[in-house]
């Protein structure tokens, strides 16, 4: 009897440890999921479990890539998951998202089973080299969970920029920046402003921590410590990204009073104008007194003639 409630107790003992085992063993492992109870991660490369945070893929245009993600249901129940291409978080719109492709887009996972689910990238022909962001989703109870896809279309790569926008909006200067180029760039930011009296603001490059997709705009903002009074400034932002990319935009603010000024100069002006056109009036009125004409004889003819002959001997005397 003793000998049987020592088997008991030993089988209890192993049956609690190998639970507790396993229980730790689901515990540790990193939760890609929105809840505990299922995870999704690309298929690991063997050296650690997990250790790729996410799909890399390289290829040309025309080709087909493969890659596997590993869906993981650690529930007490079967689940059914959809599986769909997205875009990258962090990144604009992509067209990756439609290349990505699965065997079918509903897969059901058996309860506490690991299933490994390929998928497929088909590379459009005609698409345009460079890296081209997306994400692998999967749809399951609770949420939904996108894996990184990074996708590079080899061939030249074009890292371009564009700045647009540039303006002084109270306590912020806002801009917006545009990836014009095939590459995902991390651009950097430097800004100066110079006035009548120097340099007013001036701030080195900075990283703006943003992955710029290609053919992605943001609209971003800086802190503006204001203009200073009865000055002029001009704006210069400087955005500069790898592979030479490189932007510049300019803009200006003014806190000098134009308009007062203007009226001011107008009224001087028009009361300058006036004093000089009655000055001269009377100029010309002065210049303008005619001469006594000598009197004018009219009479007959004999009487004309006697006052011309007084006339004449009166000019030779």
């Amino acid at each position: 009897m003793p000998r049987r409630l020592l088997l008991i107790a030993l089988a209890a003992v192993l049956c609690w440890t190998t639970g507790t085992a396993g229980s730790t063993a689901l515990a540790v492992a990193p939760a890609a999921g929105p809840g505990d109870d299922w995870t999704a991660r690309p298929l690991s490369s063997g050296r650690a479990d997990g250790d790729r945070p996410l799909v890399y893929l390289e290829g040309a245009p025309g080709a087909v890539l493969n890659d596997t993600l590993v869906l993981t249901n650690s529930a007490q129940q079967p689940r059914t998951y959809r599986l769909s291409g997205a875009e990258a978080e962090g990144f604009g719109e992509s067209d990756a998202k439609e290349w990505v492709g699965f065997a079918e887009d509903r897969i059901r996972v058996p309860a506490r089973t690991r299933a490994e689910i390929p998928f497929s990238v088909t590379v459009p022909g005609n698409a345009p080299p460079g890296d081209h962001p997306g994400a692998v989703r999967v749809a399951g109870p609770g949420g939904a969970v996108d894996v990184p896809l990074r996708l590079r279309v080899t061939g030249r790569t074009l890292p371009a920029l564009a700045l647009q926008d540039v303006t002084i909006d109270g306590e912020r200067v806002r801009y917006t920046l545009v990836n014009r180029g095939n590459t995902v760039l991390s651009p950097k930011l430097a800004l100066k402003a110079d006035g009548w009296r120097g340099t007013v603001v001036e701030r080195g490059p900075k990283a703006l921590d943003v992955g710029l997709a290609p053919g992605e705009r943001i609209t971003r903002s800086e802190p503006w410590p204001g203009t200073p009074a009865f000055e002029q400034v001009s704006l210069t932002l400087t955005v500069t990204a790898g592979g030479g990319a490189q932007a510049t935009a300019e803009t200006g603010e003014s806190t000098v009073p134009w308009l007062p000024i203007g009226l001011g100069a107008l009224v001087l002006v028009g009361a300058a104008g006036g004093v000089w056109w009655v000055r001269r009036g009377r100029r010309a009125d002065g210049h303008g007194e005619q001469p006594a004409s000598e009197p004018q004889f009219e009479g007959d003819a004999a009487t004309e003639e006697l006052v011309s002959n007084r006339a004449r001997k009166g000019a030779k005397t």
